[in-house]
């Protein structure tokens, strides 16, 4: 019987000098550091970016409000309701009140006690008024509106009628 000859690993003898290894190495240093590099200077980009952005959006948003010409952004609904029976409260006032005055926004309940009112995202007061009832006051809106000019709120009240 006879014995399968032994394969022989292959060698490279080709091999490189310890001069060609460090260049290969000082290669692959320079490619991460140049793609770290690169990665940096696209964050940074994107923050100059972002941040001139937003401050240009402040300072319109700003000079708008100054100016008292800003479009409502924001919508404010719900469901006015009596306190004692819990049934809706038809044709109530709901109207914007602002701390620094401006823009003033209203509307009124259909016959359901629901409204829809479009008004700016900044902190404000809204005020609902109806006949019969006591005037109820809620705070709405965004503190960091200049962020998002925009978005919704859900508030439902309920108004204690007069005696």
């Amino acid at each position: 019987m006879r014995r399968p000859k032994e394969i022989e690993p292959e060698f490279d003898f080709n091999s490189q000098n310890f001069l060609d290894e460090e260049r290969v190495a000082d290669r692959h240093a320079m490619h991460r550091s140049l793609a770290r590099w690169i990665l940096a200077f696209i964050a940074v980009f994107c923050f100059a970016a972002l941040a001139f952005w937003w401050s240009g959006s402040a300072v319109r948003y700003s000079a708008d409000r100054v100016q008292q010409r800003t479009k409502p952004t924001y919508q404010v609904s719900g469901v006015i309701t009596d306190s004692r029976s819990h049934q809706p409260v038809p044709w109530a006032e709901v109207s914007t009140e602002f701390q620094f005055g401006g823009a003033f926004f209203s509307t009124t309940t259909d016959q359901d006690g629901k409204y829809l009112l479009n008004t700016l995202p900044e902190p404000h007061d809204l005020v609902v008024k109806a006949n019969g009832y006591q005037t109820k006051r809620f705070h709405v809106g965004k503190q960091w509106f200049s962020w998002t000019p925009g978005g919704s709120e859900i508030y439902n009240a309920e108004l204690t009628p007069s005696n």
